[in-house]
């Protein structure tokens, strides 16, 4: 565990009881909880960066219900493999969603600029100008 120290060793602080009563919260900070609480409440508004599971075929055949078990409680996708090379990804229904709903905004983002590229957009006083029109 790495050891605080102040910018100077020199410190009036360093050494004191009062130091010790600082520093303590942080180096006992357990990282293994912070990640166990993100992979536990995460939305598919953030996901870190997970490598996928390897399995191959057989051992879903026969393993399916604690795979997807497995699955359900850490949310880490499966690369299932047939005869050594990738066949298919298993997820679980929270980030298929998820990943469903980032691509329609990634569409949808995709779809703006292309409009705003080809001349298809108007400035906010000309919208605000129809809109005054429409609703009078």
């Amino acid at each position: 565990m790495t050891q605080l120290k102040p910018d100077s060793a020199s410190s009036p602080e360093w050494g004191t009881k009062r130091y010790a009563q600082i520093a303590e919260p942080v180096i006992r900070f357990n990282h293994e909880a912070l990640a166990e609480v993100a992979l536990k409440y995460h939305s598919w508004f953030w996901r870190p960066a997970m490598l996928p599971a390897l399995k191959p075929v057989t051992e879903i055949k026969r393993h399916a219900t604690e795979i997807i078990d497995q699955l359900r409680a850490d949310r880490v996708p499966v690369l299932i493999t047939e005869h050594g090379k990738e066949a298919a990804v298993m997820l679980d229904v929270a980030t298929y969603k998820g990943m469903l709903h980032r691509l329609e905004l990634l569409e949808v983002i995709a779809k703006g600029e292309q409009a705003f590229t080809e001349g298809r957009a108007s400035s906010h006083a000309d919208v605000k100008a129809r809109m005054a029109k429409r609703w009078a």
